[in-house]
């Protein structure tokens, strides 16, 4: 279940959701898509989509010390997006 996300999130969440899809990506591929953002509040981000459910996590089977992320939830971002922005 995900849970309500403040509308600057949600932009967040769109240019995330235009980049990658349903696809798995990295932290540094975060960055690329959302250039604006200062790479500690790129993890706030991240941390706070984690939380609401929008994202999944989990370790990179090659590299430990990295975190994959997954958008949840496809069919809904599209409708949130519609909707919010």
């Amino acid at each position: 279940m995900v849970k309500y996300i403040p509308k600057w999130l949600i932009k967040r969440l769109s240019k995330l959701w235009a980049a990658y899809k349903e696809k798995e990506f990295t932290f540094e591929e975060a960055t690329k898509a959302l250039p604006e953002d200062d790479p500690r509040n790129l993890a706030m981000v991240l941390s706070d989509l984690n939380k609401s459910g929008w994202i999944e996590t989990k370790q990179d089977p090659k590299n430990k010390r990295k975190t994959l992320y997954k958008i949840k939830q496809g069919s809904i971002v599209n409708e949130l997006i519609k909707i919010e922005l």
